[in-house]
């Protein structure tokens, strides 16, 4: 498996494992085993770190080197039946 990206990620904003874990809400301590992958994170944690890193959970996890979802793909991968069930909702959505 793939090493996490939290302390690449971390570096790149200069900021301390204990900086970081103030700003997620966590345990320095607990940080530190979140970036050596000693212990599992917890789902929140995790999507407090992509939310604050501005990237996705694939990306912090290690799972891709990719740290943005392409929307251009995901939009031509949309079908005929998807585009119109998105508009319903839209449109049930402001009703």
């Amino acid at each position: 498996m793939a090493k996490n990206n939290i302390e690449k990620l971390r570096r790149q904003k200069r900021l301390t494992q204990e900086q970081l874990a103030d700003i997620i809400g966590i345990g320095r301590d607990t940080m530190g085993r979140y970036e050596a992958e000693i212990t599992d994170m917890k789902v929140s944690t995790l999507i407090a770190l992509a939310d604050y890193f501005n990237v996705t959970t694939d990306y912090v996890l290690g799972r891709t080197d990719k740290q943005f979802i392409d929307k251009r793909k995901v939009l031509d991968s949309l079908t005929e039946t998807h585009t119109k069930l998105i508009a319903e909702l839209c449109l049930e959505e402001k009703n």
